[in-house]
């Protein structure tokens, strides 16, 4: 495995939403590899979430594609880890606090206003030296770990997964997969995901929560939203934010 230098670029700014990354061949026209598979793992423990998402691009065109990886990062959350397979080699970064190459692919350099209002104004770059090269009709995976202090407030705690990205592509995804698992040191009086989406698998017990959602041939056009409360009568050992 070779390693790679990931770069973050941190600005103290409100970013609305967060999703699958995008392989960027020419922002000016939102030109990107096209997205056809998904799987993202998610673990909470009490109000911190650690999440794992794998995204699988795939080269179509007859030759060779130079992209840019961009994810959009919430605020609230840090990256932790982030590795890449291409043309039959896993890379892996080294994330340091640096400010990252913010120019985009493409003949200006401009963004196209999709591309733009999807990233938000704080997405994580990645885009190591050299670049990261596709060969024709291959598949570029990216695996990319981050961790998150959930928002809270009244009680209730937050999760969001945006899982819409209809603003990058409209074609249904060979695969989506979502698995949700949700553990507390107090008992949880209330859980909610607002999903359209039937579940694969649903298990809620007095201090668990686990779901699977597993759908082939979808367009990813829905975020994953989940609400829950802990009981008040319990203290727990873990101190907790008081306010969104």
């Amino acid at each position: 495995m070779k390693r790679v230098i990931l770069g973050i670029l941190v600005l103290f700014l409100t970013v609305g939403i967060y999703g699958n990354g995008v392989a960027i061949r020419n922002a000016e026209i939102n030109d990107c590899l096209r997205l056809f598979k998904t799987e993202t793992d998610v673990v909470i423990d009490n109000q911190v979430s650690i999440v794992t998402t794998r995204q699988y691009f795939h080269n179509l065109d007859n030759y060779d594609a130079a992209v840019k990886y961009a994810y959009p990062m919430r605020e609230s959350a840090s990256a932790t880890a982030l590795s890449y397979y291409a043309n039959g080699i896993w890379h892996q970064a080294t994330i340091e606090p640096v400010p990252a190459d913010t120019t985009m692919p493409g003949p200006g350099g401009n963004v196209h206003n999709n591309l733009q209002n999807y990233l938000g104004t704080i997405p994580l770059y990645f885009n190591p030296s050299g670049g990261i090269n596709v060969d024709t009709n291959s598949t570029l995976i990216v695996e990319l770990t981050y961790v998150e202090l959930l928002p809270y407030e009244f009680g209730d705690i937050f999760f969001t997964c945006k899982n819409d990205h209809s603003l990058i592509q409209t074609s249904a995804l060979g695969s989506l997969r979502l698995h949700f698992i949700l553990t507390s040191d107090r008992l949880i009086d209330d859980f909610t995901m607002i999903s359209n989406h039937p579940y694969t698998y649903y298990d809620q017990q007095a201090y668990m929560v686990e779901l699977i959602f597993d759908q082939q041939n979808m367009v990813a056009n829905e975020d994953y939203e989940a609400s829950y409360t802990l009981n008040s009568d319990q203290l727990g050992m873990f101190s907790m934010s008081t306010f969104l």
